[in-house]
């Protein structure tokens, strides 16, 4: 039907441009986090997405991000200690 039609389009659309995107850059030259959060954003886009999938994967983002800010400040703050000129 043309219902069917039109979701198979949509779905083929999403589908297309998160393979155009994976094809970018291949996940041996990425940042794996910096490429979860595109497909995070493209997944959320799926109409038949896992809710608690979806809020799983922003929680472990967050939580990994925010692990890194941490070291970063951390070593931010070791490096100022120095104090080389």
């Amino acid at each position: 039907s043309r219902l069917e039609s039109l979701v198979t389009n949509m779905n083929n659309s999403c589908l297309s441009r998160q393979v155009k995107e994976a094809l970018k850059i291949p996940i041996s030259k990425t940042l794996t986090r910096l490429g979860a959060r595109k497909f995070i954003s493209m997944y959320r886009e799926v109409d038949l997405h896992n809710e608690k999938l979806l809020n799983f994967a922003i929680l472990d983002f967050n939580l990994v991000q925010r692990l890194h800010q941490n070291e970063l400040s951390h070593l931010t703050r070791w490096w100022k200690e120095l104090d080389f000129a």
